[in-house]
């Protein structure tokens, strides 16, 4: 059993906890919850794309950088793409 299965658990369990009532009082812990499986499951990355068992492949290196650099954006850049992501929607809709 590798690590991915364990976040294919997690992400299933918090999911389907989310959509009780007694569960939705403790969203910010199933949303912790799903992210940490979303983690365990992307880290292998490499092994859905290729189906290959192979541990050590640079797909997976590459999945995680873009994931980081992603991150990275989304946490120090927010107001930009937010401000980016509005006016583009402006845009669109003065367009039409």
């Amino acid at each position: 059993v590798h690590h991915f299965n364990y976040g294919l658990v997690l992400v299933g369990l918090a999911g389907l906890a989310a959509l009780f009532p007694l569960g939705r009082r403790a969203l910010g812990a199933l949303a912790f919850a799903f992210g940490a499986g979303c983690g365990l499951i992307f880290d292998e990355f490499a092994l859905f794309w290729n189906l290959n068992p192979e541990y050590s492949q640079n797909l997976s290196l590459i999945s995680a950088a873009i994931a980081a650099v992603v991150l990275v954006q989304l946490t120090y850049f927010r107001r930009f793409w937010s401000a980016l992501f509005w006016r583009g929607l402006s845009t669109l809709r003065g367009a039409r």
